[in-house]
């Protein structure tokens, strides 16, 4: 009986069907919830208080009996936005998780899981990870909510963007794949971006960063800083349905600034010598079955140069040659 009763209120406030003076009570709690800043055992018992009194107003009129279960549902809507609040630690919205329509699921189980949204995105969902979802999209954006580790190979739809929201930031796409990892207790998360572009703010000063394909990023809570970098292993841009990147990695007497070229466009990434004397240099070779990195090296090795990657520019250092 008092579920139903809590129920019912909660749908009031929701279906907009409340007074002025409930809704800014309603808001003015969740508020303190979504607050940066911890609620003290005196300023909850206050704002308590004052939900308390507005239910003991409208209560006067009616039956004990009725007044009996409004001050249950009361009761009961304080202790589970209380509950949630300390379960989710604020990543999803109370009127998020009071929808009919949103799903959990969570991966307990020592493999990844696969998860088919509505719209066609696909996600795979590491261990130990929950994600939060809508059974169906109805709303002009597609939103979802992790608490974890996840890939996400998203359908595209320029006219409803999809958001991933986490611990630490808020990351905005149209269609890409990229992976996603932000546990509650880390100081820090991780994006990598496999294929488009993504949009990345954080959730607490709004810093904003755009990715494209082969970038990752962390954020760090202590520093407040986005440190930026490229992934273990980049992956040439032609693995994406709209990219042309038709280069040969057979190389005879090829000079470095083509090859050099031919590595930025196939990755996506920026490649600089630091040294003006390099671009004499010239190279002889096949690395077409390397992988980025393997190839930087066979051709660093060649030319007695290094290459070392700082954020996300990969600087090729060396004398240079004399012809």
């Amino acid at each position: 009986m008092s579920t139903e009763a809590y129920k019912e209120l909660l749908k009031r406030y929701l279906d907009g069907k409340c007074t002025e003076e409930e809704k800014v009570l309603v808001e003015e709690w969740y508020a303190t919830l979504n607050s940066t800043q911890k609620l003290t055992d005196t300023a909850y018992i206050q704002l308590e208080n004052k939900i308390w009194e507005k239910v003991a107003e409208q209560t006067q009129e009616q039956k004990p009996q009725s007044r009996i279960w409004l001050k249950i549902a009361a009761a009961v809507l304080i202790f589970t936005l209380g509950l949630w609040y300390a379960n989710n630690n604020k990543l999803t919205p109370v009127t998020y998780m009071l929808s009919s329509n949103h799903v959990k699921t969570e991966n307990k189980s020592n493999h990844i899981q696969n998860i088919a949204l509505s719209d066609g995105t696909q996600v795979t969902l590491y261990p130990n990870s929950t994600l939060y979802y809508s059974s169906q999209f109805t709303g002009n954006t597609r939103e979802v909510y992790l608490d974890g580790k996840a890939f996400f190979d998203v359908a595209s739809n320029k006219q409803k963007p999809f958001y991933v929201k986490n611990h630490h930031n808020t990351i905005h796409v149209l269609g890409t794949s990229f992976m996603v990892e932000s546990f509650k207790k880390l100081d820090k998360n991780s994006i990598e971006v496999f294929t488009g572009k993504v949009w990345v703010k954080e959730n607490l000063d709004e810093k904003e960063l755009i990715l494209t394909p082969n970038m990752k990023v962390s954020y760090n809570t202590v520093t407040k800083n986005f440190e930026e970098g490229i992934v273990q292993s980049p992956k040439p841009l032609d693995q994406q349905k709209d990219a042309i990147t038709d280069h040969s990695f057979k190389f005879n007497e090829a000079p470095l600034t083509q090859i050099i070229g031919s590595l930025e466009d196939t990755y996506g990434l920026h490649i600089e010598m630091e040294n003006p004397q390099l671009e004499k240099c010239t190279f002889t070779g096949n690395l077409e079955d390397e992988n980025l990195f393997k190839k930087l090296e066979l051709l660093c090795t060649t030319l007695g140069a290094k290459y070392e990657v700082k954020n996300t520019t990969i600087y090729i250092k060396g004398s240079g040659c004399n012809q």
